[in-house]
């Protein structure tokens, strides 16, 4: 949420993206519950008839870190 709050993010300004992909990697523990809250968290930044795709994968090696890419046009 702090990189998305960042005021040098060009997505805060009227121009908000219209296309959004994002993909989540966490450890094989990583909740549906969780993934789904990051998700409502980055589509808050977009607009709402914007096309948003997202995909999730793991990597063990993270224990209790997620790592979130994110591109917008």
């Amino acid at each position: 949420v702090d990189a998305l709050s960042n005021h040098r993010i060009a997505w805060q300004t009227t121009k908000r993206p219209t296309r959004l992909l994002f993909r989540l990697i966490g450890p094989g523990n990583l909740l549906l519950e969780e993934v789904n809250d990051a998700r409502e968290v980055i589509e808050k930044f977009v607009r709402p008839t914007s096309e948003a795709v997202f995909g999730v994968a793991r990597d063990d090696s993270l224990s209790d870190e997620v790592r979130i890419t994110i591109i917008a046009t």
